[in-house]
């Protein structure tokens, strides 16, 4: 696999703040957020359609290289979820205090956006599956809660440090946990999940 540095990331995140692709496109930290939750699903998301929502009405006009640069990231971002572990510390800026988060610029809020936007896409079915185990349910109402917390920024600014302490393992175990529940809930077998890895 190609290694995306950090010349390449800072790259990408110039390119979709650039005045031709603002403000269609998704920035850097909401984009990384939305992959995030997009390589956790139980089944792949459509190239074509992920690209649209992260580029916008930009996405028509889609040079090569900047595809290229966008799955190159696409691949980072799966990488570090299924092989390195998924450390969101070193993937995006927290503020000090941890309250100046809930704020629109911060990379935290932009993050748990992008996430919150990807998870639509398969989040529904299992949330409200009848037969889901009790405690495979709590864990991910609460994993929920925590990796969208910083998306709503009317939240109270008085959780922001206890809700920071618990972001590292809820992301890290995220994927993992979507896994059990939808195996659990039988929405996929396990067979079809093993061809989807």
């Amino acid at each position: 696999m190609i290694e995306f540095t950090q010349t390449d990331k800072h790259a990408l995140a110039s390119w979709l703040a650039s005045n031709e692709m603002a403000p269609s496109a998704m920035p850097f930290p909401q984009l990384e957020g939305y992959l995030f939750a997009l390589i956790a699903a139980p089944a792949p998301i459509i190239e074509d359609i992920w690209v649209s929502e992260a580029l916008g009405n930009k996405s028509e006009q889609l040079a090569d290289d900047k595809l290229f640069a966008l799955m190159a990231f696409h691949n980072d971002v799966s990488d570090h979820v299924f092989e390195k572990g998924y450390a969101l510390s070193s993937r995006i800026n927290m503020m000090q205090p941890s309250a100046a988060n809930l704020s629109k610029d911060s990379e935290l809020h932009l993050w748990a956006l992008g996430f919150t936007q990807g998870i639509k896409h398969y989040i529904e079915p299992i949330v409200s599956a009848n037969n889901l185990n009790g405690e495979l349910s709590e864990a991910l109402a609460m994993t929920l809660g925590y990796l969208c917390f910083f998306a709503d920024l009317t939240n109270e600014a008085s959780l922001c440090d206890d809700v920071i302490s618990l972001l590292e393992p809820f992301a890290e175990g995220y994927a993992e946990l979507i896994e059990a529940c939808v195996l659990d809930a039988g929405l996929i077998e396990e067979d079809d999940l093993d061809d989807l890895e």
